[in-house]
């Protein structure tokens, strides 16, 4: 049963950013300016808990949507990415689509920043997604299935 709306937004509070520590602070994607120093601060590496609450040591990516606090409990909403694959042979890791499903994780969990190159890969428009900044994460923990 979902609670009257006026209760709903009065129980729960939407941040564009989250400030982790003195030097690292998560945006979303609604924080998102045309600035150099400011774009993409939302693509982040993290690790999710188990139904069970236990941690999962894999690292998943996604883009953050929003922090959210609701009853004093301070949560991030991550869409995940789909179709990410490590090749440490060649050093890459690549995705297919920014378009998975939804986590709601813990801030603490965001392991870090990620960057993002795009290059086109034929003469279709074939794009080639490569992840950038979590290559020593990923051959440690592993990357989830997605």
């Amino acid at each position: 049963i979902w609670p009257q709306r006026r209760v709903l937004e009065r129980d729960i509070r939407y941040f564009k950013r989250c400030k982790v520590s003195k030097k690292l602070t998560f945006g979303s994607k609604t924080s998102q300016i045309r600035s150099n120093n400011n774009r993409n601060d939302y693509y982040v590496a993290y690790i999710a808990k188990a139904d069970e609450g236990r941690i999962r040591e894999e690292v998943h990516f996604g883009s953050v949507y929003s922090f959210v606090e609701a009853h004093g409990v301070f949560l991030a909403v991550i869409q995940k990415w789909k179709n990410v694959r490590s090749n440490e042979q060649i050093h890459q890791i690549t995705y297919a689509s920014e378009c998975g499903r939804w986590d709601i994780i813990e801030p603490t969990c965001i392991l870090g920043l990620v960057g993002v190159l795009k290059e086109e890969v034929d003469s279709h428009g074939k794009v080639q997604k490569m992840i950038v900044g979590a290559l020593g994460e990923v051959k440690v923990r592993g990357i989830a299935r997605s």
